[in-house]
């Protein structure tokens, strides 16, 4: 059983973990800076979903401390877990990790919650993007597309779309190419224009339509 100290220094070195990405010139987030984000982002979506706050404690707890075990397995982009077929491996090196130090609240949550948990993971990922672009760095497009691209897979609620649209809506603020990237899905008929295949095309709401309209990309 690993001591407080122990313990402590796990907490510290794991939030100091380096977040990278598959693309040069974005600068590289740490992993607290991504837990804090996700975690707040849980509030939102937890809150939305009908839970109260006072039973919100083990999701918050799972997403402050999902990606600790990273500093065992280190950081790994998606693309390349999925291509080297990674993701269960990693997931249960981490999982053991932060298991030796009572940390592993992922493994307490319902079916719910790890859904709002992995929705959180990647609207956080959107939301680095936009700031990444508010600095001038143009080399986020990919990584933000490859993010709607797993989200318009998992989202369910009409919340969540919105939360999506918000989302893109502050992207193409801070990006300055409104034609760019557009969200797509259930809630959107709109379409992004850099043509990733596996995109949704469905209904925009009528109140969001000329926020949202710009190129159509081709038919897949």
């Amino acid at each position: 059983m690993p001591t407080l100290k122990e313990t402590l220094q796990f907490v510290m070195e794991g939030g100091a973990v380096t977040r990278y990405h598959t693309r040069p010139g974005i600068k590289p987030d740490t992993d607290a800076h991504h837990s804090w984000g996700v975690a707040t982002l849980c509030i939102m979506l937890g809150l939305n979903s009908g839970q109260p706050l006072e039973a919100l404690g083990t999701l918050l707890a799972a997403a402050l401390t999902h990606d600790l075990g990273e500093q065992v397995a280190c950081d790994i982009s998606s693309p390349a877990k999925v291509a080297l077929d990674l993701g269960e491996k990693l997931g249960r090196i981490e999982g053991h990790a932060l298991d030796q130090f009572g940390l592993f609240f992922e493994a307490r949550l319902t079916t719910e919650e790890r859904h709002i948990l992995k929705i959180a993971d990647c609207f956080d990922g959107l939301m680095y993007c936009c700031r990444e672009a508010a600095l001038g760095n143009r080399n986020v497009v990919i990584i933000f597309e490859r993010f709607c691209t797993y989200l318009e897979d998992i989202l369910s609620t009409d919340f969540q779309w919105e939360m999506y649209h918000d989302i893109c809506d502050i992207w193409r603020e801070y990006h300055g190419t409104p034609h760019t990237i557009v969200p797509a899905g259930p809630r959107f008929d709109a379409f992004t224009t850099i043509g990733y295949p596996n995109h949704k095309r469905g209904k925009l709401p009528a109140d969001r339509g000329p926020a949202l309209q710009g190129p159509a990309a081709p038919t897949p």
